[in-house]
């Protein structure tokens, strides 16, 4: 069943019209319509209230949701952009971080959905934003009283020196999104002493869906009030020595309940 099948045999069980629908959710008729034809996707900020008035399960309505694809109107303008070998690689390489971010967190979703009681239905989203000039990070938190599932979409590096002869060249990195001191992301790399690379180089090769690189075993849902005291720290080392450090403070920005 796609998403706008499952929408409309929900709004069809509650007795309700697409301009009813429209009217308690509080969005334009054609903005139902819409989804209902399958041209386009309700926000991310429409699911809980989605779930309320149509009595939707949160986990069938977001599996659903991460599993359409609305067709992009603005294919000739990427074709045009294609032009440019480099700028093709860019935008292939984002489209395949998109595809497998939708996959893992489909997955997770599901799973969690399969392992879940009456009583911890209740499932929490955070989105990870950090807004620090050399390193950003974006990802998700998604938990409930049972599972937990840390998800890092991304971690980008920008500097004044990048692309230039000046840039740092290092052997190694270590990278670790700590929450209330715990490691909940960690990855190091270890190439060998007679290899050096910019700290960009060696971000860019971290496959951000190995899960070795999450800890499973934090409790998110216990871990809450601590959201606060979350920190991104990245370390460079030539061989032995540290050559250069960030820590910053990190952003979990609540979505839905």
């Amino acid at each position: 069943m796609k998403l706008e099948d499952y929408i409309i045999k929900l709004r069809k069980e509650k007795g309700l019209t697409q301009k009813q629908l429209a009217a308690r959710l509080g969005i334009s008729n054609t903005a139902v319509s819409k989804w209902e034809c399958g041209c386009n996707l309700p926000d991310i900020s429409m699911v809980e209230p989605i779930c309320k008035v149509l009595d939707a399960d949160m986990f069938e309505l977001l599996s659903y949701l991460n599993n359409t694809n609305v067709s992009n109107p603005d294919d000739s303008e990427e074709k045009e952009q294609n032009k440019n070998p480099k700028l093709v690689f860019i935008i292939s390489l984002v489209i395949l971080l998109v595809l497998i971010s939708i996959i893992l967190i489909t997955f997770t979703v599901i799973k969690i959905n399969y392992k879940r009681k009456n009583d911890t239905k209740e499932v929490k989203v955070y989105e990870i934003k950090s807004f620090e000039e050399n390193f950003t990070v974006n990802g998700y938190l998604m938990f409930n009283k049972q599972d937990s599932m840390v998800l890092i979409k991304d971690i980008s590096y920008q500097d004044t020196k990048r692309g230039i002869v000046e840039e740092l060249n290092v052997q190694n990195i270590k990278i670790s999104l700590e929450i209330n001191e715990e490691s909940v992301f960690y990855f190091a790399s270890s190439y060998p002493d007679d290899k050096k690379f910019t700290i960009s180089e060696i971000i860019e090769t971290i496959d951000f869906n190995n899960e070795s690189f999450y800890n499973s075993d934090v409790n998110l849902y216990s871990s809450e009030e601590f959201f606060s005291n979350a920190k991104l720290k990245v370390e460079c080392y030539k061989k032995d020595r540290m050559v250069y450090e960030n820590e910053q403070e990190i952003a979990l920005i609540r979505k839905f309940t």
